[in-house]
């Protein structure tokens, strides 16, 4: 859980990431996001774990990616699939 993981994008499209900005939880991975090329969607936080805890509210960043790309992300960052 503490190592960073790949993704792989399997065909060209948009790729979305939830996590938290960095002043709400050190495991936040907005600069990992930031540096590649993702970019922050203009949407209210949202609170993905326990509602009512601050660290846990998350933004989301998207991309376009192209086949076949590798993103790179940490500890802590959920990808959001929409069909």
């Amino acid at each position: 859980m503490n190592d960073d993981t790949f993704a792989v994008c399997p065909r060209a499209g948009t790729v979305w990431f939830l996590t938290p900005e960095p002043e709400r939880n050190r495991d936040s991975q907005t600069q990992a996001l930031l540096g590649q090329g993702f970019a922050k969607v203009a949407l209210a936080e949202i609170p993905l774990f326990g509602p009512t805890t601050a660290a846990n509210l998350c933004t989301l960043y998207q991309k376009d990616c192209v086949a076949g790309e590798k993103i790179r992300v940490g500890k802590w960052a959920v990808a959001v699939f929409v069909p």
